[in-house]
């Protein structure tokens, strides 16, 4: 190596993709990193969807390019949570919009937001290594942007091999080699060893109720895992959001 490229290196700063939650955020040194794979575990119903949806509105408002793979919901029912959630409005309100308020939208802010790529159709790909090689293909022809985060709403509609080990290194394979977080929900059940030996950062949602998230961690390689190990976030469902509540317990 020479010594300005180790000059470069050591001068790296990394800039996480922030939660815009406190304590996700503490608990991952700032938010998603690149070159990781993490995992946001729960059963069926618990408010996965909900969880990558704010993930993905956060990164857009960063000026992130995100590419959302739903394995259940329909293209058009995430990019009207996804709204919701940057409107701060109820996904209801928005059907009493008119086109002409859409269109007086304070386009200096919609220029700082990243672009959202959907993609509804994974289940027609034998892989993921399959879906990217494809995907990649299309952003050379520029019929999409590169991503700079990927989130995968899976479920037990999506391929059966999807917790499997060979899917866990193709995972990694991407994150490396694009140099972007990737952030994965499904069941506690469907994920073989080689995930967990991938994962940089794991959380399950334990609870839910119509206001909160109960949340563990289930793995994180960032800050002390001993810490912060159970904690709880707000959640506005309507308006497809995650925000702050008070952490009588929050360790620091």
């Amino acid at each position: 190596m020479r010594k300005f490229d180790l000059f470069k290196f050591r001068n790296y700063k990394e800039t996480p993709i922030s939660f815009e939650v406190d304590v996700l955020d503490k608990i991952t040194g700032g938010g998603l990193r690149d070159r990781s794979i993490n995992y946001l575990f729960s059963k069926t119903g618990g408010g996965k969807t909900l969880f990558l949806c704010h993930v993905a509105a956060s990164a857009m408002r960063q000026n992130k390019n995100v590419l959302f793979i739903t394995g259940e919901l329909s293209q058009n029912k995430i990019y009207e949570r996804i709204q919701a959630n940057l409107l701060n409005d109820t996904t209801l309100n928005l059907y009493d919009k008119d086109n002409l308020f859409f269109d007086r939208l304070n386009l200096q802010t919609l220029k700082t937001l990243g672009n959202l790529t959907v993609i509804d159709d994974y289940y027609n790909y034998s892989s993921f290594a399959e879906f990217m090689s494809q995907h990649e293909d299309d952003i050379e022809n520029n019929m999409f942007v590169e991503p700079d985060i990927i989130l995968i709403d899976s479920t037990s509609n999506t391929n059966d091999d999807l917790g499997n080990d060979n899917e866990a290194l193709h995972y990694h394979k991407t994150c490396i080699d694009h140099n972007i977080p990737i952030l994965v929900s499904t069941r506690p059940n469907r994920v073989g060893s080689m995930f967990v030996s991938v994962m940089s950062f794991g959380i399950e949602i334990t609870d839910k109720t119509v206001s909160s998230y109960t949340i563990k961690q289930v793995k994180n390689r960032y800050s002390d895992f001993d810490k912060n190990q159970t904690f709880t976030i707000g959640v506005d469902c309507d308006k497809m959001k995650l925000y702050n509540v008070e952490q009588s317990k929050l360790e620091s």
